[in-house]
């Protein structure tokens, strides 16, 4: 098997249909995407790529980002993708592990990847546009692979000291690209997306579906630029986080009126941000994910009856997350959280030993169980989210109440070295007597200015906020 496999009908059958869209490229076709996968593989092939290797990358989405993760996994080779906030000394660890034979990085990428000794000393730098005139292949070369052989190894900061890969094998991405095409609305199938992530974009190259890649500086007047398309190029579909839709509903000049499915997951949405949304596209159809990084999707559910149910329980954000899907064993044994199994689970963790056994656990049958590290609470109408492991048990409840009576989520609680429960957060100071109001057990208030995850954009980063308090939080 080999997942291009996935992808090489469409690049040969679909012509001029539009493939991608990028504010930079404007509309690129299927064929045009085979050729340049082609021209990739070609060049890759003279530098002594092939099975077995890693190759880095470090470029914007884009087609000749795609053109090259394809021609690396045709070739057998895996791709290897790295935050590229996260601290220097572990994207060394990373480099040094794994030994990556090439480097491939626009501008940017080569800026930052200069920062780094292991990089510098990769044995081969490529650019951005350097196979852009190399003779293309005759045809896609396409090797045959073991379904358990790395394809794409994603690495972000973990936990613990060393950086946690995220393996996704021959098998799971075939595997997890016919899951969520089986979620996928079938009536926007073959319309275009709006497209936020990488992933979803390689997604929509198998199954002959374009994408409008979405800049990552998310410039109001790109998405004005974009949502003024010809009508041919309007997308049908968005999935993004709560950020993203609050910023476009911030720009009205983006109004992106024919979206008639919208995804959202990835971080706590409040339930007032998607009423604004079904103001905004009234007759779309919202769906809310719940999943993560490790496991896509868990379990998903119509957004207008997560958040009825979630007012109703009076929480801030829409919990409820409805059932998981059915091709996902689930666990619930473990009192601290979830596990989950299934064919959408990425194996081990590479070169994180420390979180393999922490999230990792094989059974008798050697079925690989993973988790969430989420804690969930099972009802008769499904699940709702209860907060993360590390949480005491109650003090998430807490936190919903306060953002509801406060209206407001921009604070967390913690507890100082006497045990005392302290608000940390914006504004916590003047709001304490409120905040006291329904949750008395809350002692102290610190103010802080607090930051969010790069990722999502959208969760608390408690870290940067509790450096910042570590005196106060030991008095």
């Amino acid at each position: 098997m080999n997942c291009l496999t996935l992808v090489a009908d469409q690049l040969q059958s679909r012509g001029d249909q539009m493939a991608l869209w990028t504010e930079s490229d404007g509309p690129v076709s299927f064929e045009a995407m085979g050729v340049l996968t082609r021209r990739a593989q070609a060049m890759l092939r003279r530098q002594g790529i092939g099975r077995g290797d890693h190759v880095l990358l470090f470029a914007m989405p884009g087609p000749r980002l795609f053109a090259m993760i394809m021609g690396i996994l045709g070739l057998g080779a895996t791709v290897m993708l790295v935050e590229p906030w996260m601290p220097i000394d572990r994207v060394d660890h990373v480099v040094r592990t794994t030994k990556p034979k090439a480097f491939y990085a626009g501008l940017i990428g080569r800026l930052w990847g200069w920062r780094i000794k292991a990089i510098r000393e990769i044995p081969l730098h490529l650019g951005l546009k350097s196979f852009e005139h190399e003779a293309p292949l005759d045809a896609l070369a396409i090797e045959p692979m073991e379904g358990h052989e790395r394809g794409i190894v994603t690495f972000s900061s973990g936990t613990s000291a060393a950086p946690k890969g995220v393996v996704r094998t021959q098998q799971y991405l075939e595997d997890i690209t016919n899951i969520i095409n089986k979620y996928e609305p079938p009536d926007a199938a073959k319309r275009p997306d709006l497209c936020l992530f990488a992933n979803l974009a390689t997604l929509h190259l198998s199954n002959g579906r374009a994408a409008l890649i979405v800049p990552h500086h998310w410039k109001k007047k790109s998405l004005a630029k974009m949502s003024a398309l010809a009508e041919a190029y309007q997308p049908v579909s968005l999935t993004c986080g709560p950020a993203f839709l609050r910023h476009l509903l911030e720009t009205p000049e983006a109004p992106f009126a024919k979206l008639e499915h919208i995804g959202v997951g990835g971080a706590l949405t409040p339930n007032a941000l998607f009423e604004q949304a079904f103001a905004r596209w009234p007759e779309a159809k919202f769906t809310h994910i719940y999943g993560g990084s490790e496991v896509e999707p868990v379990a998903h559910c119509d957004a207008r009856e997560a958040v009825s149910r979630s007012r109703a329980r009076g929480l801030y954000h829409s919990l409820y997350v409805g059932h998981t899907i059915e091709e996902l064993g689930v666990d619930l044994s473990d009192e601290k959280g979830p596990w989950v199994a299934g064919p959408n689970v990425c194996p081990e963790y590479v070169g994180a030993n420390d979180e393999n056994k922490k999230y990792k656990r094989r059974d008798a049958e050697g079925r690989l169980w993973h988790f969430m590290g989420d804690r969930l609470e099972k009802t008769p109408e499904g699940f709702y989210y209860a907060g993360r492991s590390f949480q005491e048990p109650g003090v998430f409840a807490m936190e919903q109440k306060i953002y509801a009576h406060l209206d407001r989520d921009k604070l967390f609680l913690h507890r100082d070295a006497q045990g005392r429960l302290c608000a940390i957060g914006e504004g916590v100071k003047r709001d304490l007597a409120a905040i006291q109001a329904v949750a008395p057990e809350v002692q102290r208030a610190f103010d802080v200015k607090l930051t969010v995850d790069r990722r999502h954009r959208a969760r608390i980063d408690r870290a940067p906020a509790l450096g910042k308090a570590e005196k106060w939080l030991a008095g």
